[in-house]
C-alpha cells in the first residue's frame, strides 16, 4: 500500500495590505468620530495588516482621534502620516506610541511640479527634508515607511536618489505612486523593473505600490507588481478610486500559489465586514452637514444634529469661547451624543449646558486685568 502525504507549501512570499479607506473617505465626505473608530475595528477584523489614518492637522482634535484609534486596534500595524517638520513628529508620535505596532509614514511629492507647488521646495531641499524627518520617526520607532507620491511622473535620476536617502536614513518600506492612474500593467512592470536595477537597496526593505484607478486598471496593475517583486498594496475596502481590497484578496486567494504568494486577509468575513462598512461610509456622505466645513461665523445660528462629528462640535465650543483640553473635549463628546441621540437639533444655549455639566466649565464673562487695595488704621 502506497502512502502519499500532501504538503501545503509554506515558503511563499506574504503580501501585505494596507487599507487606505480612512485617509482616502476622509478627503471626500466626513465620518462620524464613533464611525472613525468603528471602521479600524472591523478592518482589525478582517486582518488587514496595516491600517492607514489621516494624520494631525486640528492638535485637539487629531491627536484624540489617534490616541482613540490606537487603543481600539489590536493586531493590525496603525500607521500616520507626518509633514515634513519635526513639530509633526513629535506631535503625532505622543498621539500614536500606544499603538501595539505604530508605524509613522513620511510622504513627500517627488515629482517637479508637485514638489514646487505643493511642498514650495527645489530637489535638494526635498532630499534634505525627507532625510531629517526620516531619521526623527526613526529615533520613535522602527516602522518607518518612505511614500513617494507621484513617483511615475518624477524624474528618474531624482527618484533613485530620495529612495536611496530614505532607506539610508532607516526606512524600512519604501512605497511608489501612480497618482494620476494613467499607467498600464506592463508599463508599470518595465517601471519597477527599471526601478529594481538603478536602486538595489531596494532588496533590503518592503517595496510597496499605490495606485489610482482612473483607467480602471488598479487592480490588474496591483497584480502586475506583485509579479514585479512588490510586497505592500495600499488598497481600500471602500470603493474610492483606488486599488481594490476586495477585488485584491480575492485575487490572492484564489492565484496567490501561482505567484508563491499569500496574504492574511480573512476571504471568508470579507463580504459580511465590507458591506458594513459600506454602510457607513454610504451614510456619511448623504449625511453631510454645514458644520462639517468649519463652524458659521453666526454662534447665535448654531444648530447641531446627531449627524455632527466630534470635529464640529468641538469647533461649535470655541466659537462659544471654550477652550477645553483633550480630556474636556472627549467628555463633551461622549455628552452630545448621549444628547443627540434623543433631539434632532441642539442649539448654543443647550451645547452651554453640555459644556457646563460635562466639563464643568463656563464662558468667561469678566476678565480681571488689575486690582487695588485700600487700608487704613482708623476704627
Amino acid at each position: 500500500m502506497q502512502l502519499i502525504i500532501f504538503f501545503r507549501r509554506n515558503n511563499m512570499d506574504h503580501i501585505r495590505i494596507s487599507d487606505i479607506t480612512m485617509k482616502q473617505t476622509g478627503k471626500e465626505f466626513s465620518l462620524s468620530f464613533k464611525e472613525k473608530l468603528e471602521i479600524p475595528k472591523l478592518l482589525d477584523k478582517l486582518n488587514v495588516d496595516v491600517i492607514e489614518i489621516e494624520g494631525i492637522t486640528q492638535p485637539k482634535i487629531d491627536a484624540l482621534r489617534i490616541k482613540s484609534v490606537a487603543s481600539t486596534v489590536k493586531n493590525s500595524i496603525v500607521a500616520v502620516p507626518v509633514s515634513l517638520s519635526l513639530d509633526n513628529v513629535e506631535a503625532t508620535w505622543n498621539a500614536l506610541k500606544e499603538a501595539k505596532k505604530p508605524r509613522l509614514q513620511v510622504v513627500a511629492s517627488v515629482s517637479p511640479v508637485q514638489m514646487e507647488y505643493l511642498f514650495h521646495k527645489k530637489p535638494d531641499a526635498m532630499l534634505k527634508a525627507v532625510e531629517e524627518t526620516i531619521r526623527a520617526c526613526c529615533e520613535k520607532t522602527n516602522d518607518v515607511e518612505f511614500i513617494a507620491d507621484d513617483a511615475t511622473r518624477s524624474d528618474e535620476a531624482f527618484l533613485y536618489k530620495i529612495i536611496k536617502t530614505a532607506i539610508a536614513a532607516g526606512a524600512k518600506t519604501i512605497t511608489v505612486c501612480d497618482a494620476t492612474g494613467a499607467i498600464l500593467p506592463d508599463e508599470l512592470s518595465e517601471f519597477l523593473d527599471i526601478l529594481y536595477k538603478n536602486v538595489e537597496e531596494l532588496s533590503e526593505v518592503v517595496l510597496g505600490l499605490s495606485c489610482s484607478n482612473e483607467l480602471a486598471m488598479a487592480d490588474a496593475c496591483a497584480i502586475a507588481s506583485i509579479k514585479c517583486g512588490v510586497r505592500e498594496i495600499k488598497a481600500s475596502a471602500y470603493q474610492v478610486n483606488k486599488i481594490s481590497l476586495p477585488n485584491v484578496a480575492r485575487l490572492l486567494a484564489t492565484k496567490g500559489e501561482t505567484f508563491d504568494v499569500n496574504c492574511s486577509v480573512r476571504t471568508v468575513e470579507m463580504r459580511r465586514i465590507i458591506k458594513q462598512i459600506d454602510w457607513m461610509c454610504q451614510t456619511s456622505r448623504s449625511k453631510n452637514s454645514p458644520f462639517d466645513n468649519g463652524v458659521q461665523e453666526v454662534v447665535e445660528g448654531v444648530a447641531l444634529t446627531n449627524h455632527d462629528n466630534m470635529s464640529a462640535v468641538l469647533k461649535a465650543t470655541e466659537k462659544l469661547g471654550y477652550d477645553l483640553s483633550e480630556e474636556d473635549g472627549a467628555k463633551v463628546w461622549e455628552a452630545f451624543q448621549a444628547i443627540a441621540a434623543r433631539k434632532e437639533m441642539i442649539s448654543s444655549k443647550e451645547l452651554d449646558s453640555i459644556i457646563a455639566s460635562a466639563a464643568m466649565q463656563v464662558p468667561a464673562t469678566y476678565v480681571l486685568n488689575n486690582y487695588n487695595i485700600t487700608a487704613s488704621n482708623i476704627t
